[in-house]
């Protein structure tokens, strides 16, 4: 088969194009969001330009980033213009990423041959999609995911095994879940070709070879900690069985967010009738049928890979799978609005009016939605500032040097306040993760936390000590005894509280505590 053709309107790609990056730029500028992730990964890249190695605590060789090839890319950035730009590095070339992402998208629509009208509807849903844009202005690695989802499809479409299994490799080392996608697109180059494309399997294979070597070395496992940590820490006491009914029924309920509407709604089950429209827009076209194929198996073959590795609800995870809505949205809109058209009005021209309607009515969905994002999201970095930044500083200004703070939350905190962490959720710390493993219960975890790693300083939520009920569930103190060692052992320095509490609830207020060391206050210090 031939490589498929590609074309489009320069003018109007540009102009899109353009009007989409400006909007983005403008929400970036509106809200100043940078995502607490973010600040873990521009940690390690500090560390590494600094001298310290590839470390989020100087001498402790734990992978706690999911996104190597990001990191590495930043610590470049920190190498030559210092290690102060890596946070605003981190924020615009993600977002260049991101609106690359858009363009490759465009460019996929175009190459399967779908009208310019339907490739211009695939631009507008991308620039205004809430995960995509939330990701991409906040500095998180997943635009530079959907640009090498995208660049293996093209080649993919291009019969080009070479450059799809390159983009693979790279992607699979921006993100250790982007096998499921590699596998995927693997298994659909193997379909198309006439031969085991063996040059570009072991190029591919050369690409990721040293990082597994090098982390199998530095760190004792490629596989990140923070993957291991999620998992153990993940199973609170009383959560139903992984393969029990209600289990399952609390995820595809967040599943199915990445359609962009609220799960089980009128407008979510819509939303899943265009893309089901979508899909068969690919599966009744020859042409078009091996990549329907990808995105199809990637929605569900992605979801059982989060199901069973036990992934955290976090919106950030189905960013790719928004990726793949847009590119099965915008053909579905077409195939609706000829539905619309032939039936209705009975008929057979080309539905560019309903198309349009279409277009306008969910263009104006989308400004809607990302209007009432932005005082969202503004609200949500205003907290950021005034409780984990804040705490982070004033670590930094009020503590030794040489102190070791435990907190869960060890993006701000962590970054700004440049002590050493201990990180309660395990992410950074294996020695968290081990507790975890001999211990029955969230309480029990906590005690073994302050009295055998004695941390010199506890970051916790306000509400935990003061109604004795831990974050993840059930008790902070089971017995009096685990009550009388910690009010003996530590005392409050400090409370932070959220200027938008509404926004997070009981997560807004946030205390420090300081651990009593030879009879010295440790607030004073």
């Amino acid at each position: 088969m031939p490589p498929l053709a590609l074309s489009f309107h320069p003018a109007a790609f540009w102009f899109l194009l353009a009007c989409g990056g400006g909007w983005w730029l403008t929400f970036s500028l509106l809200t100043g969001l940078t995502l607490e992730d973010t600040l873990i990964t521009c940690r390690y890249a500090q560390n590494l330009v600094s001298g310290h190695g590839f470390v989020f605590n100087p001498g402790q060789h734990v992978l706690g980033t999911t996104t190597p090839l990001v990191t590495l890319f930043l610590a470049g950035i920190g190498f030559v213009f210092g290690p102060d730009t890596i946070p605003l590095a981190a924020t615009l070339s993600m977002a260049l990423f991101g609106v690359l992402a858009g363009a490759l998208g465009y460019a996929i629509l175009g190459a399967l041959h779908f009208p310019q009208m339907v490739r211009l509807f695939a631009l507008l849903l991308f620039f205004g999609n809430s995960l995509i844009i939330v990701s991409s202005v906040g500095g998180m690695e997943t635009p530079l995911v959907l640009c090498c989802m995208a660049a293996s499809s093209l080649a993919l479409l291009r019969h080009r095994p070479l450059p799809c299994l390159l983009a693979c490799a790279v992607l699979m080392l921006t993100r250790p879940d982007g096998i499921v996608w590699s596998a995927v697109i693997g298994l659909a180059l193997l379909w198309q070709s006439e031969k085991i494309p063996w040059t570009a399997i072991l190029t591919a294979a050369g690409v990721t070879l040293p990082w597994l070597l090098f982390s199998v070395w530095y760190f004792g496992s490629p596989l990140p900690h923070s993957i291991t940590a999620k998992m153990a820490i993940g199973e609170f006491p009383g959560m139903p069985p992984l393969w029990s009914i209600t289990r399952l029924r609390i995820f595809t309920t967040w599943y199915v967010c990445f359609t962009g509407f609220r799960p089980y709604s009128a407008s979510s089950w819509a939303v899943l009738g265009v893309l089901a429209l979508g899909a068969k827009s690919y599966f009744a076209h020859p042409d078009r049928r091996t990549f329907g194929s990808v995105l199809v198996s990637y929605i569900f073959c992605y979801g059982l890979f989060l199901y069973v590795g036990r992934a955290p609800d976090f919106p950030r995870y189905l960013v790719p799978l928004a990726w793949c809505a847009v590119l099965l949205g915008a053909p579905g809109v077409w195939a609706l609005a000829g539905v619309v058209s032939n039936r209705l009005l009975g008929s057979r021209a080309q539905p560019y009016p309903q198309l349009t309607l279409a277009s306008a009515c969910i263009l104006g969905l989308c400004l809607a939605q990302n209007y009432g994002m932005v005082q969202d999201q503004r609200e949500w970095q205003a907290n950021e500032h005034e409780t984990r930044r804040a705490i982070g500083l004033w670590l930094r200004d009020h503590t030794p040097h040489d102190s070791v703070v435990a907190m869960e939350a060890v993006g701000y905190q962590a970054f700004f306040s440049q002590r050493t962490v201990l990180d309660l959720a395990g992410i950074v710390s294996p020695e968290v993760v081990a507790l975890k493993k001999g211990t029955r219960s969230n309480a029990e975890l906590f005690f073994q936390i302050v009295s055998a790693l004695t941390p010199d300083y506890l970051v916790l939520r306000s509400f935990e000590v003061d109604e004795n009920r831990h974050f993840h569930g059930g008790l902070l103190f089971e017995t009096e005894e685990q009550r009388a060692y910690f009010v003996g052992t530590y005392r409050e320095c400090r409370r932070f509280a959220a200027p938008y509490p509404a926004r997070w609830g009981e997560m807004s207020f946030l205390t420090v505590y300081g651990r009593i060391a030879d009879g010295s206050e440790p607030c004073s210090r």
